[in-house]
């Protein structure tokens, strides 16, 4: 399955009400004068898209349901859902204007979420904050797209079995996370900021997906990838100062694990435990410092084939590098000053 590509799209201020703006600092541009076509036949749709602007405070209200393009101009303070978005018809954009929605409610489920997008055809949510202590988005239908958004002690939840939500471009603070079921997801250019160390920034028992780009400190758990039936892309995300950086726990296919940066966590930077065979697998371009157990560490009970190339693992209070037996070294491995010999177990490494 052809994964899109989302590394273009830039972060921008978000500001408003009741709203401390948050700049998104541009990480990437590239100009591509092939795709200019295509970009101005998606702006003429969304131009050509209808737009309700929220002018009054009755315009929009606490559990209403939005069905075509909108603007709101005001913030919501809700006891549970405040909006439900049902596209009547083709994509559409919820802009929150730089608002605030907030559900009061203290609940678990998306019954009480603060937004629920929920119709047959996609949405696009984006330019605010979701406040609450729940889930402040819930995903129910396919195609979604969230972006520009900060999330405030509410995070995301997925409730549909294979949605393909779109998640970038987000700030996530006071505990806020990502969660989803088994879906295929596209998780990019994320901040999870300061997170509790019993809380998990990323949750996601992906069946296939892309995960890239995203800056995690703090919490108990940066990423917990759980199972996957298919495979998955982890790739070029930096996490810090959590209490394991990337937890895998794998049936049966692995992925590509690559280029991503695991600095100072209580735990391994990279824990990947394989249950079944399958494969193969890539774990690659890594960069684990100053962990406090094993830098990187794969196990496998099944004989899947593991490929390692170009790892590095510094000063970390475990081993360098930990891999299984019968592992590809496609060379470059390097492990010095880490606290437990050998520097790296069933792989050959260099300082």
């Amino acid at each position: 399955m052809a994964v899109p590509n989302h590394r273009e799209h830039a972060h921008s201020p978000i500001a408003g009400p009741g709203l401390t703006a948050v700049a998104h600092p541009r990480r990437y541009r590239r100009l591509l004068w092939p795709a200019v076509g295509s970009v101005l036949a998606a702006t003429l749709l969304v131009l050509d898209a209808p737009v309700v602007q929220a002018s009054t405070p009755g315009a929009i209200t606490c559990g209403d349901q939005i069905t075509q393009s909108v603007v709101l101009t005001q913030n919501l303070t809700c006891v549970g859902t405040a909006l439900e978005v049902v596209p009547a018809q083709g994509p559409i954009t919820v802009n929150l204007g730089g608002h605030t929605v907030t559900s009061t409610a203290a609940a678990s489920t998306c019954a009480d979420a603060a937004i629920v997008l929920a119709g047959l055809s996609p949405a696009t949510l984006e330019n605010g904050r979701v406040l609450g202590s729940g889930p402040g988005v819930c995903n129910a239908s396919p195609g979604n797209v969230y972006q520009h958004l900060t999330f405030d002690g509410a995070g995301w939840a997925n409730t549909a079995s294979d949605s393909q939500p779109t998640v970038r471009d987000n700030v996530f603070i006071h505990g806020a996370g990502f969660a989803t079921g088994q879906n295929t997801v596209y998780v990019e250019y994320n901040e999870f900021l300061g997170g509790p160390p019993d809380d998990t920034a990323i949750s996601a028992p992906l069946v296939d997906g892309v995960i890239s780009d995203n800056t995690i400190t703090g919490y108990g758990v940066g990423m917990n990838l759980g199972d996957s039936t298919i495979s998955r892309t982890v790739s070029d995300n930096t996490i810090a100062g959590a209490g394991v950086g990337i937890e895998i726990t794998s049936r049966t296919q692995l992925g590509t694990i690559t280029g991503n940066r695991l600095l100072g966590n209580e735990g391994d930077g990279i824990l990947i435990a394989w249950q079944a065979s399958g494969g193969p697998a890539t774990v690659s371009g890594n960069i684990a410092v100053g962990n406090g157990g094993d830098g990187i560490e794969v196990q496998s009970t099944a004989g899947g084939t593991v490929t390692f190339a170009d790892n590095v693992a510094l000063g970390n209070a475990g081993h360098g590098i930990v891999a299984p037996s019968g592992s590809v070294n496609d060379g470059g491995n390097r492990a010095a000053a880490n606290r437990t010999p050998p520097q790296c177990v069933n792989l050959s490494c260099f300082g």
